[in-house]
């Protein structure tokens, strides 16, 4: 049971990571919308996420933050402290709880500012 659920999580992602290789997330009807920015008018810490995800595949690194840049910094900053927290302590790092506000604050944090209506702020918004 175990190994048909982590066959079929790999083939879900490979089939996802597929199409979104081969179609850009913009004008797609199968791509998740986000509810916040349409509730709200605001983006969100993830929007412009598989925008920003499409164009890593593709080799556009100056793209891919253009459409998030929290995840194109963040991402490899997280795993860079999960891979040395692991090397110095032989165990997965514990997600605490200052950790997660931490997390939190700083998509805050991010949110605002890309939803600022200045110039400085304005190649946040994908």
């Amino acid at each position: 049971m175990g190994w048909g659920l982590a066959i079929a999580v790999v083939v879900v992602a490979a089939v996802f990571g597929l199409l979104l290789f081969l179609h850009r997330p913009e004008g797609q009807f199968f791509y998740p919308r986000c509810s916040f920015h349409e509730t709200t008018g605001w983006l969100c810490p993830g929007c412009g996420g598989l925008r920003s995800v499409h164009a890593l595949m593709h080799g556009r690194l100056a793209e891919a933050a253009r459409c998030n840049a929290l995840f194109v910094v963040g991402s490899p900053l997280l795993a860079a402290w999960w891979m040395l927290i692991r090397v110095l302590t032989g165990s997965s790092p514990t997600v605490g709880q200052r950790s997660v506000w931490a997390l939190f604050a700083i998509s805050m944090v991010f949110t605002v500012v890309r939803n600022l209506p200045l110039p400085a702020s304005s190649w946040l918004v994908p």
